[in-house]
């Protein structure tokens, strides 16, 4: 079974909430879907619950397939709309948000598997939003 829940590490200085774009929005597109902000809500807490006033860090990851300039734009896309969502139904207005895509440049798991065959899985966890939030220690 696909592992579809936010995840969030605590760690000194920040806070990472990581989201897989799978439940965010459909492939290839930008709009949140309906549900999303499910995903979206331990995110919303933990942002109140901050104390750094330092920007919230939004950015978007997409998997290989599709060109290198299409990912970047479709990356950034999603992070905006992510950090739109958090600001305006998530209550958090007064929050300063940067959002970054990073496309497909970033991976955590491989898109191809070593035989050269396609990875779903792979291509699966590398389309995520992360969330990075300053804490104050």
């Amino acid at each position: 079974m696909q592992q579809v829940n936010t995840r969030i590490v605590v760690s000194p200085g920040e806070t990472v909430a990581k989201v897989p774009t799978d439940v965010l929005f459909e492939f290839g597109k930008d709009q949140l879907k309906p549900g999303a902000e499910e995903r979206l809500k331990p995110v919303v807490s933990r942002l109140r619950d901050r104390t750094s006033k330092d920007p919230v860090l939004v950015v978007g990851h997409t998997d290989g397939i599709g060109g290198e300039a299409s990912n970047m734009a479709l990356s950034r896309r999603r992070a905006t709309a992510v950090a739109q969502w958090l600001a305006t139904s998530g209550g958090l207005a007064t929050t300063a948000f940067t959002v970054e895509g990073r496309g497909e440049a970033e991976p955590i798991a491989p898109n191809v598997l070593p035989n050269g065959d396609d990875n779903p899985e792979g291509r699966r966890m590398n389309r995520r939003v992360v969330v990075r939030i300053p804490t104050a220690d």
